[in-house]
This record gives structure tokens, C-alpha cells and sequence, in this order.
């Protein structure tokens, strides 16, 4: 299996805020805890639910002098998502919306410190949550089941394995961590999200859902949290770049680039100290079970560079797939999409 990254990834998720003086309160409604007298032990706002056209919506707050928005802005009052747009027009997309409510726009006031407990501040404006994403073409339908499930019988180092979400997804790390890598059939999943049957057939009869479907498209997304972001020095607006966000992206998702997967090995073409360890592993043995640590792991690294990784549960039906290379390619929106949504 051979992959190449030719196209960039795009924003498909922003959590930005920016403190201000002087602001009037947005908000969607407050959440409380009274006293029996009825005095407040607290409040804090809700966030204002900014609906958009195709069902789509965002989330923007106004409250102790800090400006918020959360959501999908490259999705909104959009048709679909399938390819979205770049940091920078998500932030200019951001700034359009709340200009509609008198708020100041998101910005970089250049000026940075450290405080006494050594973290980086800045008046500028903050990202604590920024989801990447990047479409694959397989080929073809039958080839990104196929490469799903090469996907799901991969193991990452320093990241665990996500709850497994049905055949056609597989996930790395959790929504509590640094950052959450998913992967998963970009057709399946848009009939998946249809609201009844009527909204199912016209999905399948759009031109995007067959470009998908013919196309064998397989999204990858990572999903940054605020720890994460500050590490890498992405958390201010004046720091993040697409070229920074892009070169990050790729370090996160290299182990796709260039993988060679064989569901089924030549048994003559690997050595006798592994032989029996791949077999009994393509028979559905756990051999976490049966061999040394030292010998498991040894074993593993050996295996992994022909895509099969032992640390995973055996799965028979997976395994027993016939052998075929696929070429997997990033892609970029084809040229009508776009005209299709302007």
C-alpha cells in the first residue's frame, strides 16, 4: 500500500476566544446555582446557538469580558463538508459572524509574556481546540473497506487505541487527551448522518457522495486539544501558520505515508524465529498471550513493516483478506466543487 500527500489539509473545527473591555453580554441564557433565598452561588452564560442554513450552526458567547465561538465555520451554511476550507478563511469566516452581533473581531495584539508559573500569555486572541482534516482516495469502494481494515488492526505508539466505532471507523486517543486521531469511509458515514430516508436517497443521488463512493474516500482527522496546541506553539493567533498546521498534521498521521500492507506474507520469505509466531497469529491466536514480552515485542517490530501488528486482536475474518496492493492518495477538492458551492 503506497500513499502520497499531495494535498493540503483544511480546518474542520475551531475553539477561539479573545478577552475585551467594555463588552455588552452574549449569550443563549445562563446556568445557576441559587441559594434557598434565591441569591446566586454562581452563574455563568450559555453559549448562543448561531444557526445557519442546511442545518448547520455555531456557538457564540459574550461573557465576563471574553469573546468565544466554537464550531464547524467552513461548514456553516454550507451543503456538506467534504472538503472545507484553511485556517485563515476559517478565522476570517469566524470574524464575518460575530461582526453580526457588534462583537470585536479575533485578532493578534503582537504582545506575548511569561508569567511567574513560566506559561506563554497574550492578549491576542487563543485557539484551545483546532480539528485538521485531510481526504484520501483508495480508488475505489471495495479498496477503503479494505484499507479500514488494515487501519484497524494498527496500534500507534503513544496513543491509545480509541472505543471502536462500527467496521467503517477507527480512532486513536480520546476526547480528553492531547490530541484524537480518527479515520473512517467518508460515504458511509455521510449516509450514516442522514435524518430520515428522504434525506438518505437524496444524499446518495448527489454528485459529492459518488465522488466519494467511486473515489474509495477515506477522511482522516486530528483533533488538537489545548495542552497540545500550546506544546507545539499554536495556541495564539499570531503564532499559527497553515504551513505550521500542515507540517504538524503530517508528523501526526507519517505512519500512513509509504506503509507496504500484505494481509497474507509468503511464509518462506520470513525468518524461522517468526514464522510460527505469524502463523499462529493469521490462525486468530492472541500470541500476547503465548510468547515472552521480550520476544512479543521483538516479534511485533519485525511484522509491523508489512502492516500486520500482532499487539492487536486477532481478527480471522480480517486476516484471511487475498492479497492486493492499494494506492492511496491525498486529494484536493475537484475543481466543480467548489463552483458548485459558490
Amino acid at each position: 500500500m503506497r500513499l502520497e500527500p499531495v494535498a493540503p489539509c483544511f480546518v474542520d473545527w475551531v475553539n477561539i476566544q479573545q478577552k475585551h473591555n467594555g463588552l455588552n453580554d452574549l449569550n443563549g441564557g445562563y446556568f445557576m446555582e441559587l441559594e434557598s433565598d434565591d441569591s446566586p452561588v454562581w452563574k455563568t452564560a450559555k453559549h448562543l446557538r448561531v444557526e445557519g442554513s442546511f442545518s448547520t450552526a455555531v456557538l457564540v458567547r459574550s461573557f465576563a469580558g471574553q469573546v468565544e465561538l466554537r464550531g464547524n465555520v467552513g461548514r456553516w451554511c454550507r451543503a456538506d463538508n467534504v472538503f472545507n476550507v484553511d485556517f485563515n478563511t476559517t478565522i476570517l469566516r469566524s470574524n464575518q459572524i460575530i461582526d453580526c452581533y457588534g462583537l470585536p473581531h479575533f485578532c493578534d495584539d503582537g504582545e506575548y509574556w511569561t508569567d511567574k508559573d513560566g506559561v506563554v500569555r497574550s492578549n491576542g486572541a487563543a485557539v484551545t481546540r483546532l480539528d485538521l482534516t485531510r481526504n484520501y482516495s483508495t480508488g475505489s469502494q471495495d479498496d477503503a473497506v479494505r484499507y479500514m481494515a488494515w487501519l484497524d488492526g494498527l496500534s500507534l505508539p503513544y496513543i491509545r487505541r480509541g472505543r471502536k466505532v462500527g467496521s467503517t471507523t477507527v480512532q486513536w486517543g480520546s476526547n480528553t487527551g492531547r490530541y484524537k486521531l480518527i479515520a473512517y469511509n467518508k460515504a458511509v458515514e455521510m449516509v450514516d448522518h442522514a435524518k430520515n430516508e428522504e434525506h438518505r436517497a437524496e444524499i446518495k443521488a448527489s454528485k459529492i457522495y459518488q465522488y466519494c463512493l467511486e473515489n474509495g474516500i477515506v477522511r482522516v482527522e486530528l483533533k488538537l486539544g489545548r495542552l497540545e496546541l500550546e506544546d507545539k506553539g499554536l495556541r495564539f493567533l499570531g503564532d499559527i501558520t497553515m504551513e505550521k498546521l500542515q507540517a504538524f498534521f503530517d508528523e501526526k498521521v507519517h505512519f500512513l505515508h509509504g506503509a507496504k500492507v500484505r494481509d497474507e506474507l509468503d511464509l518462506a520469505a520470513l525468518p524461522q524465529h517468526v514464522r510460527l509466531t505469524y502463523s499462529a497469529y493469521m490462525s486468530g491466536v492472541d500470541v500476547t498471550q503465548i510468547l515472552s514480552r521480550a520476544t512479543l515485542f521483538r516479534h511485533a517490530k519485525f511484522l509491523r513493516v508489512f502492516g500486520v501488528d500482532i499487539l492487536s486482536a486477532p481478527d480471522v475474518l480480517r486476516l484471511k483478506t487475498q492479497v492486493r496492493e492499494i494506492h492511496v492518495q491525498a486529494v484536493d477538492a475537484p475543481e466543480w466543487y467548489w463552483q458548485k458551492a459558490a
